[in-house]
């Protein structure tokens, strides 16, 4: 056998050593792949920048910005809902669908971003920079909008979970909604060698005990065949008295967001949730 053979041969081996290792030796995580848009946005802001809505830019770091959408309140002490979504080509459009169904006609503040390589955002999506731009996204909420953070509430749906529990972690906001919420996943990027990298580790981890809010939504459906009901039944184990469980009988995953039953204990939440004065 040539020396290129065999060369190629031990980095198989080295690859297939590496993936077996860490199927064996930690934890097995869900994997899904992120839904990243490979050219320019799937959403076209221009047509969802209507009703109230305008476009939103939130720069983060070395040259990037983040594509998004906010509509303002008319009272100036009105609550605001910041959405974090799950992995979705369309973010921008089931996004702002989602908290128009969630206002349900409220006097309330809206506002969401793609995360880097979705939906027109630049960049590419990592865990580091998932954490870190939603926090930035949060601050260049409150600086814009003028509004305090106490009057701001989190709500995630899926993959936007852990990303939501890392900002109530550190921020003093009113109330945080995770819908389908996951506790721990593995994305990966979209890549013939997907099969041996560990992938990005979206996990809550310590951050679900430092959440800041006295309340807590965990909502899942019943049919959720994408992430196990068992992932909201430990959020809300591990948050304690903080947490209200709400399963959802005959809901799957992505239906889980236009769940009646689902919005109306979000909109109680931010509807009891105090209000600074």
């Amino acid at each position: 056998m040539k020396r290129a053979g065999v060369a190629a041969l031990l980095l198989a081996l080295a690859f297939t050593g590496t993936v077996m290792a860490w199927r064996l030796g930690g934890r097995k995580l869900l994997r899904f792949t992120y839904a990243t848009a490979g050219t320019g946005p799937v959403s076209s802001v221009d047509a969802l920048a209507v009703g109230g809505w305008r476009r939103w830019s939130v720069p983060v770091s070395d040259g990037v910005a983040l594509v998004g959408l906010m509509r303002a309140p008319q009272a100036v002490d009105a609550p605001w809902v910041l959405f974090f979504h799950g992995n979705d080509g369309k973010l921008l459009t089931t996004g702002t669908a989602f908290l128009e169904r969630l206002r349900a006609g409220r006097d309330w503040g809206l506002a969401l971003v793609a995360y880097r390589g979705f939906d027109g955002s630049g960049g590419a999506p990592g865990k580091d920079t998932l954490f870190v731009d939603a926090q930035r996204t949060l601050d260049a909420l409150v600086r814009e909008a003028g509004v305090d953070v106490r009057r701001v509430h989190l709500a995630a749906f899926s993959m936007g979970g852990p990303v939501a529990v890392s900002v109530a972690a550190r921020a003093d906001v009113a109330s945080l909604s995770l819908f389908a919420g996951a506790s721990e996943l593995a994305m990966l990027p979209d890549v013939p060698w997907q099969r041996v990298l560990r992938g990005d580790e979206l996990e809550v981890g310590p951050s679900l005990e430092a959440v800041r809010p006295a309340e807590v939504l965990v909502a899942h459906g019943s049919e959720d065949a994408t992430l196990p009901v068992s992932q909201a039944v430990e959020l809300a184990r591990r948050l304690g008295a903080r947490a209200s469980l709400l399963e959802v009988p005959g809901v799957g995953h992505e239906a889980l967001l236009q769940s009646e039953p689902a919005l109306a204990a979000a909109r109680a939440l931010i509807e009891g949730a105090p209000r600074p004065p």
